[in-house]
């Protein structure tokens, strides 16, 4: 999945935040500007788009987790048929 992220046309940095100013804002109606918070960088920014790989990370962690699910469900199932196979044979 791509992302989309604006970055410093000057430093490259992706660390911007929108340039909230008060001529910014009122004389536009919204805020076009954006100002870089590692080179201090005030004016317009492109936007990139970049391969996500924190979507990646979160696929491989989710299967973990189903992983973890079904091999603790089955451990489970195992420990309770064992736990009545042992009362069993005890009442006997």
């Amino acid at each position: 999945m791509k992302r989309q992220s604006y970055v410093c046309p000057e430093c490259g940095s992706e660390n911007v935040k929108p340039d909230s100013s008060f001529n910014t804002v009122f004389s536009v109606g919204n805020i076009s500007d954006w100002t870089c918070n590692e080179c201090g960088y005030s004016g317009v920014m492109p936007i990139s788009e970049q391969e996500d790989e924190r979507d990646e990370e979160l696929e491989d962690v989710s299967r973990q987790q189903k992983l973890f699910y079904y091999v603790s469900r089955g451990l489970t199932l195992v420990l309770l048929l064992l736990f009545f196979l042992a009362v069993t044979v005890l009442l006997q």
